[in-house]
């Protein structure tokens, strides 16, 4: 369940966001099972972040950082990646049918499962 301080942060947009990592580089917030959808994260630090079960369909994560964040079994359908870090990011039993922009090298770099929907062509 996702911290309700992280949250809080969260909407208050990206620039408060990422002011808020840069000042806590050692805390990994918790975001697991919120509901993100159609938000406009683009260039967002999720850097380490608990995103687990989290409902990111149709999210633009255009040149997020998601180094080593947890997504496993979230739902990025529709979301676009174009440009995110994917870094021994955890996307075991995601689903990322239909998202944009994802290259292979981007997939290469995080971890996946057979449980992961990669879209048509990746993986």
């Amino acid at each position: 369940m996702a911290v309700g301080k992280h949250l809080d942060l969260l909407n208050r947009g990206t620039s408060v966001w990422n002011g808020w990592r840069t000042e806590n580089p050692r805390l990994r917030p918790g975001l697991s099972g919120a509901r993100l959808e159609k938000r406009d994260f683009r260039g967002i630090d999720f850097l380490k972040v608990n995103l687990s079960g989290a409902d990111l369909r149709d999210a633009d994560l255009r040149d997020a950082d998601l180094g080593w964040a947890d997504l496993s079994g979230a739902n990025l359908s529709g979301a676009n990646l174009t440009g995110a870090r994917l870094l021994f990011t955890d996307l075991t039993g995601a689903n990322l049918k239909d998202a944009v922009g994802l290259e292979e090298d981007q997939v290469d770099e995080a971890v996946w499962d057979d449980g992961t929907i990669l879209p048509e062509g990746v993986g």
